[in-house]
């Protein structure tokens, strides 16, 4: 797959990841990937599961989008509605505060025919958890 290929498929997941009838298709397609952050590596359904869960109207959007080579990065930014438990095995758990969210972060995607096999996942924890505990607001 060429560049625009494979910026293109990062665009699809990224608008599959917030569509509750096609997240497991997203799921699905990064099955295989690993995915490097810091609290170590894991698997997307993981992650993916807790973030739905917790924020039914999650949107997700794309700040900046590049690619060079098998690589793809993607600058984002997520929100939502705090409206359901949040339990994240690495970040921890909190209960709802009813309250909009906000969030950010860059993942760095290395493609392998036409699918994703490695992100590097890099988010404002800090910032999502401060919110999460309701200590800083957002609008």
């Amino acid at each position: 797959m060429g560049l625009e290929e494979n910026k293109d498929l990062i665009r699809r997941m990224s608008e599959r990841l917030v569509d509750r009838e096609r997240a497991p298709v997203v799921t699905g397609e990064r099955s295989a990937a690993i995915i490097h952050s810091p609290w170590g590596d894991t698997r997307p359904s993981r992650q993916s599961t807790a973030y739905l869960t917790a924020f039914p109207d999650l949107g997700n959007t794309i700040d900046l989008l590049l690619g060079e080579g098998d690589y793809v990065v993607r600058r984002w930014t997520n929100s939502g509605t705090f409206l359901n438990e949040f339990s994240h095995p690495d970040i921890g758990t909190f209960p709802p505060t009813g309250k909009r969210v906000r969030w950010s972060g860059v993942n760095i995607y290395r493609i392998e025919d036409g699918r994703v096999v490695e992100v590097w996942l890099h988010q404002d924890d800090l910032h999502l958890i401060r919110q999460l505990k309701g200590e800083v607001t957002v609008e």
